[in-house]
């Protein structure tokens, strides 16, 4: 008789939804989770904890690292007899569109040595959309990503083709169906400070084995975006401009409340509801997740 596979847990985002107070917790906890014969691989694993070779071999289409990368994944399981294993890198979703077809299947390759349980948490679609923009404004220029580290509106932002294709979440969730099979794909509603609790209920685990950790998820005020768009106007090195979104989180921090809301017209969020549709009416039918028809503006650190 065949032993049962075990089971992988593959958090895939969704971004700013608390995934690095997660990503910290579960480090953090590693011999508390292993002795619950759960696994969070050492393989791979970045200063802040995340899995993020995934995403960063099937974008660059190295398929052969991705898959030794996966093979040690399994070995480390196999060696700690783990019967569940989870892996976290919220660019699976972030950048899912950016995958080939071929990544994806890799990424599908999983299923040979664990049951997948994929899942991602989802936040109310205009305070995503904002969380993103800030994100994007944050980034350093790509060529691949013509709106990363450029001065735009938000509205703008919402005319970028590759901005609003992360706004609707309907082909995530039947890509991830089409590789693991039909139920494969667990959604959550992020709730702020909620990510580890909604793990703890995800892997069967209590506070005992999966603690709380500080908060880590912050966003950026109206100051805050405006100096980012000022800062990209500018023409800087990696480091200089590493070092100045480092000082301006600083002193957005600094300003708390005095650095006032981010304004979100009624067009734009118009159009954030209009892109996300198909993903808002496929998490409330799938998995009960729905949001009020009219949002106030998402407070800071949201």
């Amino acid at each position: 008789m065949t032993a049962a596979l075990p089971t992988l847990v593959l958090h895939a985002g969704t971004p700013k939804t608390g995934t690095k107070t997660l990503q910290a917790a579960l480090h953090a906890a590693r011999p508390a989770l292993l002795r619950a014969g759960i696994l969070f691989p050492d393989v791979g694993l970045t200063a802040n904890h995340k899995h993020q070779w995934i995403v960063d071999l099937l974008v660059a289409g190295d398929l052969p690292a991705f898959r030794r990368h996966l093979a040690h994944v399994a070995e480390q399981a196999r060696q700690c007899g783990a019967r569940r294993g989870v892996l976290s890198a919220e660019g699976i979703y972030h950048h899912w569109s950016d995958f080939s077809p071929a990544a994806r299947a890799a990424l599908g390759e999983f299923a040979r040595d664990f049951r997948v349980a994929a899942w991602a948490t989802f936040r109310e679609p205009v305070g995503f959309a904002l969380s993103l923009y800030t994100q994007v404004l944050k980034n350093a220029p790509n060529p691949l990503v013509p709106c990363y580290g450029a001065d735009f509106g938000f509205e703008d932002a919402l005319a970028d083709p590759w901005f609003t294709r992360r706004l609707d979440c309907s082909a995530f969730v039947a890509g991830i169906e089409a590789l693991f099979g039909p139920g494969s794909f667990t959604a959550t509603r992020y709730e702020r400070g909620g990510a580890i609790e909604a793990a703890r209920a995800i892997l069967d685990v209590g506070a005992g084995v999966l603690p709380e950790v500080a908060d880590r998820n912050r966003g950026l005020s109206a100051t805050g975006i405006d100096l980012l768009r000022r800062l990209n106007r500018a023409r800087l090195d990696v480091g200089q401009r590493q070092r100045v979104v480092a000082s301006i989180i600083e002193i957005d921090q600094a300003l708390g409340s005095h650095g006032g809301v981010p304004e979100v017209s009624a067009k734009a969020r118009e159009r954030v509801r209009a892109v996300a549709h198909p993903g808002l009416e496929l998490l409330a039918s799938r998995f009960g997740i729905t949001w009020p028809a009219a949002v106030p503006t998402p407070e800071k650190g949201a």
